[in-house]
């Protein structure tokens, strides 16, 4: 009989995760904001539209329901790599290339999650595509990855061998 054991850390790194996820979402929308992909408010209003429907995009009462959710995106984006991180040790090993394939993974979903609700818009170029891959691998899924490895490596050496 196997017993499944987790490396004992001081705290579970879905709670770094969460941080993570969060601080990956400030970095990812400046990025983005940056780059002309996202417009304020209309991002965020589309995000509430997600939950509330067309109303949400004509009023721009509902773009702090959109930071909202996104956000709350975002930290369970992070928790989820927090507990795999946690499980699967050599997530931790490698957090540039982990990051990086979390953030594809991130963005496959989300993109299947809008199509699936019926809101996913085509892309408008190729260079669209290849922002929206840099910006869920190198501003978003990188450094989910990179603080949670700090956050593991840290809780190690506070708690010891």
């Amino acid at each position: 009989m196997s017993t499944l054991a987790l490396k004992r850390y001081e705290r579970p790194l879905a709670y770094d995760g969460i941080l993570a996820g969060i601080i990956a979402g400030v970095v990812v929308d400046a990025f983005l904001f940056a780059t002309g992909v996202l417009s304020w408010p209309n991002s965020y209003n589309f995000i509430a539209s997600g939950l509330v429907g067309k109303a949400a995009l004509g009023s721009s009462a509902y773009v702090p329901l959109g930071i909202a959710i996104h956000f709350a995106i975002s930290a369970g984006w992070g928790a989820l790599f927090g507990l795999t991180a946690q499980r699967y040790r050599q997530v931790l090993a490698h957090p540039f290339i982990s990051g990086l394939t979390f953030g594809l993974v991130v963005m496959v979903v989300m993109q299947l999650l809008l199509l699936a609700t019926g809101m996913w818009r085509a892309p408008q170029s190729a260079g669209q595509v290849m922002l929206d891959i840099v910006a869920h691998t190198v501003f978003f899924g990188v450094p989910i990855a990179w603080y949670v490895n700090r956050a593991a490596r840290r809780s190690r050496a506070l708690s010891g061998p």
